[in-house]
Formats: C-alpha cells, sequence, structure tokens
C-alpha cells in the first residue's frame, strides 16, 4: 500500500508559495506553483527534495539539531551568575580586570561577554549567543574526534547527539 502525501498546510510569505507535506514519517516543507488560481505541486519535485534532505551529510543534521534545542533557551530569564557576569562585562574594561583578579573563575567568559555586550547588545539573547555557538561546534567536535579516533559513524553520532544536553 502505498502512503500518498497529505497537505498539511500551505504558507504564503513574500509572493513565495510553499506547502508543509506529511507522509507518514517524512514532513518537509516543499514548493508549490499557482497556475490558474489553483494550486499544484510536482510528486517528482517532491520526492528529490526528500532524497535531497535525507542524504545530507550527518553534521548537517546535527548542526540543525544543536541549534533547534538550544535557541529556545536563548530568551530565557538571566539566572544569577549569567545576570553577575553581564554586569561586570558592562563595566569598562580596566575595572572589569580590577574586579576580576578576586574571582575565581578564569576571565576569558568575561572578555567574550564584554566584546559580546558591545557589539550585539546586553539582552539575554545576545549574551548568550557565544554559549550556543561553542554548544553547536563542541557538538561537531566530539563528532569529528569520535571519527578521527576511528570509531564506527554509529557511535559518533550517538556522541554527538549525548553532547547535546547541556549538563547545568
Amino acid at each position: 500500500v502505498r502512503k500518498f502525501p497529505v497537505l498539511t498546510r500551505v504558507i504564503v510569505s513574500g509572493g513565495l508559495i510553499v506547502a508543509w507535506v506529511s507522509s507518514g514519517t517524512l514532513s518537509i516543507l516543499i514548493p508549490l506553483a499557482m497556475v490558474g488560481g489553483f494550486l499544484f505541486y510536482s510528486q517528482k519535485a517532491y520526492s528529490s527534495l526528500a532524497a535531497r534532505l535525507i542524504a545530507l551529510p550527518h553534521w548537517v543534521w546535527l548542526t540543525v539539531g544543536a541549534i533547534a534545542l538550544r535557541v529556545p533557551r536563548l530568551t530565557e530569564p538571566m539566572w544569577y551568575d549569567e545576570t553577575f557576569t553581564r554586569g561586570l562585562a558592562m563595566l569598562p574594561l580596566d575595572k572589569m580586570f580590577t574586579v576580576i583578579m578576586g574571582d575565581v573563575h578564569p576571565p576569558l567568559w568575561y572578555m567574550l561577554s564584554w566584546v559580546t555586550g558591545r557589539t550585539i547588545g546586553w539582552s539575554e539573547a545576545a549574551l548568550r549567543l557565544p554559549a550556543l555557538v561553542l554548544g553547536v561546534v563542541s557538538v561537531l567536535l566530539v563528532y569529528r574526534l569520535t571519527l578521527a579516533f576511528q570509531f564506527d559513524r554509529r557511535v559518533a553520532l550517538v556522541a554527538a547527539v549525548l553532547a547535546y544536553r547541556d549538563w547545568e
């Protein structure tokens, strides 16, 4: 029995018309064409797009997954230590170094927060952006290092997925 794709919803944005199509376990966006007021989609285009998405390298899927899991946390309220870091990073650079001389933590994160705050801004998302980037890079590094140590690709994928979790 062949399952046909089910058109779930149509999205129109900026003159581009796409459809969210679901066929069992796979859901994708596919482009639509408007002909004579009717919407059509090509089964061939759907099949080739699905095949191309599935054929993407593992590191692409790991990157997308790592970003997707971390982005929702960007705008959560700040914790005490994040507020403390922001307070220190808002100081002028010479005063910040004077204050962090008595702190037990290494100064690199404070300096990164200082640069981030002055270039991107002081919002929760802006100050958490370096952590997001470094978290995504760590997932990819775990994957590549596991492969470099001659482990199987499945082991590398499991190791990378375990690196998704932030162990706070």
